[in-house]
């Protein structure tokens, strides 16, 4: 049973990508990432089909939102979303009482949306920049230079470029900080509120 949904979700992936008309390499690179092109949030979710996106769910707060545009990567936090266009641009919609749809305007490779919090990658010198409610994920973000950031609820944690070590940051009450894999190369990370998981080169969880 526990396979079905990712089945349906891979028949989804192919059929978007087998009807793509987007002709910008870029976009159609990072597609191919299910990670960064589905996402799930407290009570809705989105897809970028070909470069629009389309979200569903509950939508009291705006999160199912998004404005016009062309885009190539999403992320859902608990109550809003985050997208990156074409251009490398961020567009944040939904709750915004802790400034967490106030990106910065400023080009990104990747972004990821926590509970009130989201980080995001520099296009230009891939650091970090961390904006909404946690200080303790705002303030304590490590220098970088960072290929992929996931962000929980008062904590947060990114692979390093070069070594593809993992750097984490914030609230460590359950050891989502301290308990981190303090060796190996990771290709992928996922925070959920008070811990994360991540995948080695190897394709191994961690």
């Amino acid at each position: 049973m526990a396979s079905k949904p990712i089945l349906i979700l891979a028949g989804i992936l192919c059929t978007v990508l087998e009807h793509s008309t987007a002709t910008d390499e870029s976009s159609v690179e990072y597609s191919r990432d299910l990670s960064q092109i589905l996402c799930s949030g407290a009570m809705h979710s989105c897809i970028v089909n070909s470069t629009s996106l389309v979200c569903w769910g509950q939508r009291d707060l705006g999160n199912c939102d998004p404005p016009f545009g062309y885009y190539r990567a999403v992320s859902c936090g608990s109550w809003h979303t985050c997208s990156i266009s074409v251009t490398d641009e961020i567009s944040c919609f939904g709750s915004g009482y802790a400034l967490q749809s106030k990106p910065p305007s400023e080009p990104v490779r990747q972004v990821s949306a926590g509970f009130a919090s989201t980080c995001a990658i520099r296009r230009s010198d891939s650091s970090l920049v961390c904006w909404g409610f946690s200080d303790e994920i705002n303030n304590l973000a490590p220098a970088g230079p960072f290929k992929a950031v996931s962000v929980g609820t008062r904590s947060a944690c990114a692979i390093r470029e070069g070594d593809s070590g993992i750097e984490c940051w914030g609230a460590d009450e359950f050891g989502q900080v301290s308990k981190r894999p303090q060796e190996g190369a990771f290709a992928a990370i996922s925070c959920g509120g008070a811990h994360c998981c991540a995948l080695t080169d190897g394709g191994r969880p961690a």
